[in-house]
């Protein structure tokens, strides 16, 4: 059964809508485009409502209202027939073999619900079992993997994640791809490498046309600086946090037999 997609994508956005659907229509991907929700959609009411106080990350309008936009998607999916749905943002490059991911879903085995196709190009803990997936591999992630530009998500998941997001209390990537934040934690995430897309702001190719503003929600993200005495000792600290986090994580290897790696992207 072919695995149905949506790209996010502001109405004011025309240049990545463009692009999007030439990419689209090249690669004969069975995407379609949601209206993304505006951040200046959203009153202070109403951010007041999704994001509470108390909230365990600091967030702005312009993440809530991203958070919104894959919660459309959800729905859409949920409310569908095919097995799997895939959400995806635009300001994304494709690799030349995703018709093969997207245009059926024998590659999924039983048991995996939700899959991240993309790649932010950071280390990443991952089994080192691996499961053949064409000519790729799924591997099941075990540490956080920021990004939400590209994923495969069940039907049945779709409507759990619908259901546990009546109010945005993290960031989108977190709530699916963090093990330690996630809305389901109980769901295994895995992860397709090499990745089939990639965010422009983390490609060393240039591949948004001009005019195409470049990742407009990290634009807007809070920023937590830290000035004066407190910088001073953060930059004191980090060689010792560098060490700490490198024995840590070969500790975690030794332990669990994970790999620490970088998931690439492959064209």
């Amino acid at each position: 059964m072919q695995i149905p997609g949506y790209f996010i994508n502001l109405d004011s956005a025309t240049a990545r809508r463009a692009y999007m659907e030439a990419e689209i229509a090249r690669l004969g991907l069975p995407i379609t485009r949601l209206a993304a929700v505006k951040s200046t959609a959203l009153s202070d009411a109403d951010f007041a409502r999704l994001h509470p106080d108390g909230s365990r990350f600091q967030m702005v309008k312009a993440e809530v209202a991203c958070s919104l936009s894959h919660r459309a998607c959800w729905k859409l999916i949920a409310e569908g027939t095919a097995r799997f749905g895939a959400v995806f943002e635009d300001d994304i490059a494709f690799a030349d073999d995703t018709a093969h991911f997207l245009g059926q879903d024998r590659w999924l085995p039983p048991g995996i619900e939700l899959v991240k196709l993309e790649t932010f190009l950071s280390g990443v803990m991952l089994t080192r079992q691996t499961i053949t997936a064409q000519n790729r591999a799924l591997v099941q992630l075990c540490s956080c993997h920021l990004g939400a530009a590209g994923y495969i998500v069940s039907r049945a998941l779709a409507q759990r994640l619908f259901d546990a997001s009546q109010t945005i209390t993290l960031p989108i990537d977190l709530a699916l791809f963090d093990p330690e934040s996630r809305l389901l934690p109980e769901v295994p995430a895995w992860q397709l490498t090499p990745a089939i897309c990639i965010q422009q702001f983390r490609s060393k190719e240039v591949f948004l046309p001009d005019g195409a503003e470049w990742s407009g929600v990290d634009a807007h993200r809070v920023v937590r600086k830290r000035h004066g005495l407190a910088k001073l000792r953060r930059e004191s600290a980090r060689p010792f946090l560098q060490l700490y986090e490198a024995l840590r994580t070969a500790l975690r290897v030794a332990r669990t037999g994970q790999r620490r790696t970088i998931v690439r992207f492959r064209k």
